[in-house]
């Protein structure tokens, strides 16, 4: 609906509004991920508030997080969907158990709150199981939060297009 108006609000091709798009999102996504940065180091902030960190302390432990959390998408995740849907092939088992989205995102989701679990443990000496509930809680709610940044991208890109 956003986009038909735009589109005649315009008086543009669905092709150039995609082209202008994607060029404008490119570079906004970039910048966006960045915000998420401090958001992050906001909260664990207030979950961590006892430990009396500096907030520059919280910034580190979100930019660390954030950055397992591009390499886990960008990187682990291609390379393992690859191998595994290799070995699926190799042994004649159907592509389709690796590549289920349930599945992957469990997987995903799982990795997100161990790393997080290790990090916060390492990082502010709290109790395991604070700890843990604290891990599961970001790790249920990672997808959340990365639909919500795809959200706010797609509505900033197309009020700037």
């Amino acid at each position: 609906m956003r986009v038909n108006q735009k589109l005649q609000k315009q008086k543009i091709s669905y092709q150039a509004l995609e082209t202008k798009y994607n060029q404008k999102t490119n570079v906004l996504s970039k910048t966006l991920i960045f915000l998420l940065i401090p958001i992050f180091a906001l909260l664990v902030n207030v979950l961590f508030f006892k430990k009396r960190k500096y907030l520059v302390q919280h910034a580190v432990v979100a930019t660390h997080f954030w950055a397992f959390g591009l390499i886990l998408l960008g990187v682990i995740l291609p390379l393992a969907s690859v191998l595994l849907i290799r070995l699926c092939k190799g042994l004649n088992v159907s592509a389709a158990l690796v590549t289920n989205d349930s599945v992957v995102s469990t997987v995903l989701q799982v990795c997100v709150a161990a790393y997080l679990f290790l990090m916060l443990r390492r990082a502010y000496a709290a109790s395991g199981w604070y700890c843990a509930v604290t891990a599961l809680v970001v790790g249920w709610s990672f997808f959340h939060i990365v639909w919500l940044y795809c959200f706010f991208l797609f509505n900033l890109t197309l009020s700037v297009v």
